[in-house]
This record gives structure tokens, C-alpha cells and sequence, in this order.
């Protein structure tokens, strides 16, 4: 204790985000499917019955033209959707009020915004609950490594891409890595196929 021993205290935070963010995409996913497959896994306890795994050509979805020739993957679900609480604490490292529940997919609050990180540099959250309002958040490693950005944003209310609504439900959750950096193929449609596979071997049962 140093507050008697004249000696200047500092805070100390228990993490360096510029750090950690970076660290935390070495960690834990073999591959991109694995990855996706969190989301999945999020969708389906969120009691949806409908999932869509997008892979697209940045060039093709009205993106930032800075991302073209980039690939974008994108799961979209018509589970519950989240409110403003919820959603603000899903993109937080540890973030769930379900914490170390055995009961279900998930137990730690970490398969959002790892399993992000570990593929794409950002990572785009918009959700929508029985309000209809539809809010959107995000994280961007870029900006936290920057110390541009020290917290989740604060959702807000943004309409859906154009390229998903066609399949939007009453509620939802749309999830995009517009910013893919490790992906193993440069085609969008060579990626999708390299998916098939080994999502379909994970959720045979459910797809049955």
C-alpha cells in the first residue's frame, strides 16, 4: 500500500484493451467454421428457427468501397433479439447474464466477440427484439488497438443492410465481419463451400 509512503498512485485496469484485443484473435478457433459456429450457437439459444450463414463479395453488398474484393461473412437468425441492455453486454469480452450456466451453449460470455475478432477485424451487431426498433453496435480491433475506442459503443438505432432484409424476421440478430483478414481462400463461393461441410457434421441433428 503506497498511499502513506509518499509515493505517486496510479490506476492500474485489470486489462489493456490495445493489447488484449489483439492477443485474444490468437486464441481458441482452429478454423472459420468453428468460429461461425458460435454464432450458430447463439442463434439457437436464442430459440430461432431460421438461420442464414452469408459469405459475400464486399464489392457486391454496397459496403465501404475501401473493402472491396474482401469477403464478408454474415449470420442473421429470427431468434428473441436482444434489447439495448442486452446487446450492449453481448459485445463485451465476459459480457452474459448467463454466466458459467451449464444449461445451455454457451456458458462464459465470450463466443461473440472472440469468435469476431479471431476472423475480422470489426464485427457488426444489429438486433431487434418485440419493440421493432431495430439497434445496432459494433467493435472494431483497429480502434481499440488505436485507443480510438475503450468501450462498447452504445447501440443505436440503424436500419438492416439492404442484402440481408429480404429474410429478416418478426425479431432477430444479424451479425457481420465486413473486415475478414484470415480466411484461407480469396473466392466467396469457395469459402461458402468449405463451410457445408463442417457445419453440416455439427448440426446434423438439428438440421434433421
Amino acid at each position: 500500500d503506497n498511499r502513506d509512503s509518499g509515493i505517486p498512485v496510479s490506476a492500474h485496469t485489470l486489462i489493456a484493451p490495445q493489447h488484449f484485443i489483439l492477443a485474444t484473435r490468437e486464441t481458441g478457433y482452429r478454423s472459420v467454421a468453428t468460429a461461425v459456429a458460435e454464432l450458430i450457437d447463439n442463434a439457437i439459444q436464442a430459440k430461432a428457427s431460421d438461420i442464414n450463414v452469408f459469405v459475400l463479395d464486399c464489392a457486391t453488398c454496397n459496403v465501404n468501397r475501401i473493402e472491396e474484393g474482401k469477403i464478408m461473412i454474415a449470420v442473421l437468425d429470427n431468434g428473441e433479439g436482444m434489447d439495448h441492455a442486452t446487446l450492449w453486454t453481448a459485445l463485451q469480452f465476459g459480457g452474459t447474464g448467463r454466466f458459467n450456466d451449464r444449461s445451455s451453449l454457451g456458458r462464459f460470455g465470450m463466443g461473440l466477440p472472440n469468435s469476431s475478432v479471431s476472423q475480422s477485424r470489426r464485427v457488426e451487431v444489429y438486433s431487434w427484439d418485440r419493440s421493432g426498433s431495430i439497434l445496432f453496435s459494433y467493435l472494431d480491433v483497429d480502434e481499440v488497438a488505436q485507443r480510438a475506442l475503450d468501450e462498447v459503443p452504445v447501440p443505436i438505432p440503424r436500419a438492416l443492410p439492404t442484402w440481408a432484409s429480404h429474410a429478416v424476421g418478426r425479431t432477430g440478430t444479424l451479425v457481420v465481419w465486413p473486415k475478414c483478414d484470415r480466411l484461407n481462400f480469396r473466392r466467396a463461393s469457395t469459402v461458402a463451400q468449405k463451410l457445408r461441410t463442417p457445419l453440416g457434421r455439427m448440426y446434423r441433428h438439428l438440421i434433421w
